[in-house]
């Protein structure tokens, strides 16, 4: 009888210790859900600063013969290509 009251008392114990695991869990879950919605917030709002960059490539590219200096117009595509590559290079860092 003494041991039937010892298992039974251990398994009581495994089951708080579960049931405690699985709260710490749900906590890490919900944690975790969150930081996904940011992230994916956060690479909406780069992929929509990356659109509008390609955009001004575009208009740059038009305007290419009204009045920029070809070093100017060489500045500023270089600014442009660097702020896509740093957009590119976050957009891949958060699809890894």
């Amino acid at each position: 009888m003494k041991e039937l009251s010892q298992k039974w008392e251990q398994i009581v114990a495994k089951v708080y210790l579960l049931l405690d695991q699985n709260r710490k869990m749900k906590v890490e879950l919900a944690q975790l859900n969150a930081h996904i919605v940011k992230l994916n917030q956060e690479k909406s709002q780069l992929l929509k600063e990356k659109e509008e960059l390609n955009q001004n490539i575009n208009v740059l590219k038009l305007a290419k013969g009204v009045g920029l200096s070809d070093q100017e117009r060489t500045e500023v595509k270089k600014q442009i290509k660097h702020y896509i590559n740093e957009i590119d290079d976050c957009i891949a860092k958060m699809n890894a």
